[in-house]
């Protein structure tokens, strides 16, 4: 089985391509490099010959043409590609908007020209601000048009709708994943992601930056019970359902700061800052959707973030 991901150089895709290349499968990565790294898939190209690379922007005529029947046959898309990070709203605003516009048309194109599944990963920030908890999937959120995150808020729900209308019009057997925050190995510090963020400064003994009264909630689930939701999602998703995928507990950050030097064994303390952008109070998806299919969590917050600050550890 061939199967091609997009943003495969970042650390959603660069953990996703690694288990499917454990499972024997071809993977084709296609990253831009704007957001991934291709420190994250140098030693999968080493080490799998059925793994390949490629750097090419999802929104390029070339990487349509380097794709159609005939040239390669594809069997299974996940369609990850979109610069990520809250800050990135701000810095890569252009670039998200025209990933989840004329990106994600070239590659859902793909999956109807190849008549194979695809699954398309949303984030929760397409329910803005919400009202009501926890958010199902029949919510439509409260979400600015215009606000600092619109970008990506924005973007990912016309993502969705064009989702929606290939699976209307053209019958493909696309399905679509809402990521509520997932952390793990490979995840970048630069963009500010609140786990990588407060690890990398906890093992410095540097002071952890809490934007806002760190009253605000999350929900964390670790990278590889978010692989297994993609998968399960792409293997008994129905075609055109949406998927909550996420973690049910919510923590305040503020408990995750104090988690993280707790389990660093760190003598950083907490500094608050006023946020550089607009942020949202709370988050808290509903999975019963993603149950229904046979996921499950496995991994507690502690143990998860034990095991990525072993990881940031042998990276240093």
């Amino acid at each position: 089985m061939t199967i091609l991901i997009t943003g495969g150089a970042g650390f959603i895709g660069s953990n996703l391509a690694e288990k499917l290349l454990r499972a024997n499968q071809t993977v084709i990565a296609v990253d831009n490099l704007i957001t991934g790294s291709f420190e994250n898939i140098r030693d999968l190209l080493a080490k799998y010959p059925n793994f390949k690379f490629f750097k090419l922007d999802v929104t390029s005529q070339e990487f349509s043409a380097g794709f159609q029947p005939g040239k390669i046959k594809l069997d299974r898309i996940y369609h990850l590609a979109c610069p990520t990070g809250v800050l990135n709203c701000l810095r890569l605003s252009e670039e998200m908007i025209d990933t989840c516009s004329f990106g994600s048309k070239r590659v859902l194109s793909l999956a109807r020209d190849h008549h194979c599944p695809i699954v398309v990963t949303s984030t929760a920030e397409v329910y803005g601000d919400p009202e009501i908890f926890p958010q199902v999937e029949s919510y439509n959120g409260n979400v600015s048009t215009t606000g600092e995150r619109s970008s990506y808020e924005e973007g990912k729900r016309f993502s969705e709708a064009m989702v929606a209308m290939f699976v209307r019009k053209y019958k493909v057997k696309a399905k679509i994943a809402r990521v509520f925050n997932a952390y793990g190995p490979r995840m970048s510090a630069h963009d500010m992601r609140v786990h990588a963020q407060f690890i990398n400064r906890a093992l410095k003994n540097q002071p952890l930056s809490v934007f806002g009264s760190g009253r605000q909630t999350r929900t964390f689930c670790y990278i590889t019970d978010t692989l297994d939701g993609l998968i399960k999602i792409m293997d008994k998703g129905k075609q055109g359902e949406i998927y909550n995928l996420g973690s049910n507990q919510p923590t305040t950050i503020n408990e995750l700061a104090k988690t993280v030097i707790k389990l660093a064994n760190s003598k950083s303390k907490i500094k608050h800052r006023p946020h550089k952008i607009t942020d949202h109070k709370h988050r808290l998806p509903a999975i019963k959707k993603l149950k229904a299919l046979g996921w499950q969590r496995r991994v507690e917050l502690a143990q998860g973030t034990l095991k990525m600050i072993a990881y940031v550890k042998s990276s240093n």
